[in-house]
Order: structure tokens, then sequence, then C-alpha cells
């Protein structure tokens, strides 16, 4: 079984919140103290204030009390929707104009952005002068310039 799999003994989460939230130990040092890393202290602290326990409930519950609590329910991360940050001005009228900006303003570069693979892909396939091998680093006819340039300038 490999050790990222393992899952921690209640003891050693237990001592983990207890270096961290009573003696004030950096989650470096904690990791180092329990033998785990500091990812994983991070996670077991996070879920802890995520629960929003103190060490003092933490000592009087039980083990399979804390495990549930730690738990908890997980949330899956959504990346496409996120909210947007706060502009910084108290106006919200303001707030929701530039947001409204931002966002108009992402979609238009977006269609740019599409608007130009297709017509990259479009000259690639129906014109005769092939526009999309020139604009190809290294293609043949750039590396017959370069290799011929080379030649001029190691004749001289």
């Amino acid at each position: 079984m490999s050790r990222r799999n393992k899952e921690l003994s209640m003891r050693k989460i237990r001592e983990i919140l207890r270096l961290s939230m009573c003696c004030g130990l950096g989650n470096r040092e904690v990791a180092r103290s329990c033998g785990v890393s500091h990812t994983v202290v991070n996670r077991h602290i996070a879920r802890a204030r995520g629960a929003g326990l103190s060490y003092q409930q933490i000592e009087g519950i039980d083990d399979s009390e804390l495990k549930r609590l730690l738990k908890g329910k997980r949330h899956l991360r959504s990346r496409s929707v996120r909210p947007l940050p706060d502009w910084g001005w108290k106006d919200q009228a303001l707030n929701e104009l530039f947001t409204s900006i931002h966002v108009a303003s992402s979609m238009a570069l977006l269609s740019l952005i599409i608007l130009h693979i297709l017509g990259a892909l479009h000259h690639g396939m129906t014109a005769e002068e092939s526009v999309l091998r020139r604009m190809l680093p290294l293609t043949n006819n750039k590396l017959q310039a370069t290799s011929h340039k080379q030649q001029v300038t190691s004749n001289k």
C-alpha cells in the first residue's frame, strides 16, 4: 500500500491539530514533528477550521465524532463559476459596470481568438498559395532561406 493512500490514525490527526492550534507551531514544523507532509497538515487544519472546531472542542469529542466532523461534506470546486474580484469601488453600480465590461471584453477576446484559429485553418485547407505554411516557423521555404543566408555569411 502506498503512503499516499494510507489513512492517518485519529491519534496522529489529534496531534497535528494540537501542535498547530495549542502550541502555535507552523505547518512545516508540525509536519516534521509528526512525520507527514505539510500538505497533509494543511488539509487537516483546514478541515478543522472549516468545521468551526477549536481545540477545546476537539478534546471533548470522541474519535468517531471528530472523524465525522472532519470529513464533512466535500464540495467539488467548480473552476467555471468563480466570483469576480471586488473592483475596489464602494459604489455598487460602478462595480457592476466594470464587471459587465470585464465579462464582455473577455467574451470578445475569446471570439477573436476562435475567429483567428478558424481563419488560419481556412487558409491552410483552401488557399492555393499556402498561407499557413508561410506562417509556421521553420518550414521548408524558411529553412532553405535560413541556410542560404548562413552560407552567404560564411563565404564572406
